[in-house]
C-alpha cells in the first residue's frame, strides 16, 4: 500500500489490543510506521498521529502543482 502513488505519504499506525511480538515484527516488515498497544489515551493517539504526520511532511518531497 505505501509503495504506490499518493498512499506512500499516509502513515500507518497499528493499534493492538495486547502485545504480540510476532504481529509487531510482521507489521513493521510490511511498512507500519508505529505500533500502539492498549490501553492508551486519546491524547497519546493524537500525539502519535501528529508526530507521524510531521515526520512524513518533513521528509516528503511533493511535486509542485
Amino acid at each position: 500500500m505505501q509503495q504506490q502513488g499518493p498512499l506512500q505519504l499516509v502513515p500507518v499506525i497499528l493499534l493492538m489490543d495486547e502485545w504480540n511480538s510476532r504481529l509487531y515484527r510482521e507489521a513493521m516488515q510490511l511498512g507500519a510506521d508505529d505500533v500502539m498497544v492498549r490501553p492508551f489515551s486519546g491524547a497519546e493517539l493524537l500525539q502519535t498521529v501528529a508526530v507521524r504526520l510531521e515526520k512524513g511532511t518533513s521528509s516528503c518531497k511533493m511535486p509542485p502543482r
